[in-house]
């Protein structure tokens, strides 16, 4: 009998971080449907979305194979507020790790994400890809920052999809067998402010990174730590 590997549905954790001034809040949502999960505070809303002409998409199958490669919902970071929003910043976290008692025995790194062609691991850190910055990458965890604003005018709303294939390496042995791999995104805001400086600022505050923003255009150029 083939082997097969049980795909849990994408899961998203979203943590919003609203920065006027010196003042920070901050407060978490989760939802089992990335396409509902959205957060609101003090006039500002993101959310986890289908990128356009992505929405009838199957978000993931329920099982896989060795060697199998997935082609996923393209998922979008959106700044969902259509009136009195603010510009935002936004950071991607993907998180995946075998279910239960595996997490600490099977190789996540057997399972492999992409966006745009390239897959998110250490080879690419430090590079923009499809628009995001790749801060951090390994074999559990990929950190990306999107460098341009999130607008809340509608063409500048959303932000490029940052995953949108999953693959599985051929060699994975029967250990792996009926196992669930777990792949979590957490999305994080925090308020841009036409002074880049305060923007990088309050990105260092809730998140630790120190972003070099162009003073010109609003995106970041790299990252810090």
């Amino acid at each position: 009998m083939k082997k097969k590997i049980v795909l849990a549905v994408i899961a998203a954790a979203l943590v919003l971080a609203a920065a006027i001034g010196t003042t920070f809040a901050s407060f978490n949502t989760e939802s089992e449907n990335p396409g509902e999960a959205t957060i609101t505070l003090n006039d500002m809303q993101v959310a986890l979305a289908a990128a356009p002409g992505e929405e009838e998409r199957e978000t993931i199958p329920e099982v896989a194979m060795p060697g199998q490669e997935v082609e996923l919902k393209k998922y979008v970071v959106e700044n969902a507020l259509a009136t009195q929003a603010y510009d935002i910043y936004t950071r991607v976290i993907i998180d995946k790790q075998w279910d239960g008692d595996f997490k600490d025995v099977l190789d996540a790194g057997k399972v492999r994400l992409y966006i745009d062609g390239k897959e998110l691991n250490a080879s690419i850190v430090g590079q923009v890809i499809n628009g995001w910055f790749v801060q951090s990458a390994d074999s559990e965890q990929v950190v990306l920052y999107y460098t341009r604003k999130l607008t809340k005018e509608a063409e500048g709303k959303y932000s490029t999809p940052f995953i949108d294939k999953i693959s599985f390496d051929a060699d994975m042995d029967n250990s792996y067998t009926d196992k669930a791999i777990n792949v979590n995104i957490t999305v994080c805001a925090v308020q841009a402010t036409a002074d880049s400086k305060i923007s990088t600022q309050a990105m260092f505050a809730e998140w630790g990174a120190y972003p070099v923003i162009d003073e010109e255009t609003g995106i970041i150029t790299s990252i810090e730590e």
